[in-house]
């Protein structure tokens, strides 16, 4: 995942998935401790950071999509960013990007021509020891 504060690169739909559902989550139980006293104004500064987390992890989610981080900003797009499939290889923002295929295995492109052998039934050898 990087650097969560910076701006620049790239990241997958599972960091930023769990990055937004971490703001979310947060932001509902500031709202819910001061929805009946007022002392907890203070917490408030707490979401300056967070709010800059979410931020440059959209901004380098935009940057997986092909896009400028100002994207973010359109409403509702970050259901874009949770839901769309980001760029393969290398684009504008990332030239050295090596795409990991860790929880997103499904999207890794299907080569047939890298299967030596089937990757069901393993190689056996059958000679005689």
């Amino acid at each position: 995942m990087g650097n969560i504060f910076s701006f620049k690169g790239r990241i997958k739909r599972g960091p930023y998935v769990i990055t937004f559902l971490i703001y979310i989550t947060a932001y509902i139980t500031f709202k819910l401790l001061t929805s009946q006293d007022r002392s907890y104004g203070i917490l408030g500064f707490a979401f300056i950071p967070l709010i800059y987390i979410l931020w440059a992890q959209g901004a380098k989610r935009c940057h997986d999509l092909n896009k400028s981080g100002w994207y973010q900003l359109i409403p509702f797009y970050c259901f874009v960013l949770m839901f769309s499939e980001g760029d393969y290889g290398p684009n504008q923002y990332d030239d050295s990007y090596e795409p990991f295929y860790g929880a997103d295995d499904y999207e890794k492109p299907y080569d047939a021509n890298s299967l030596t052998t089937n990757p069901i039934i393993p190689a056996t050898d059958n000679t005689i020891q």
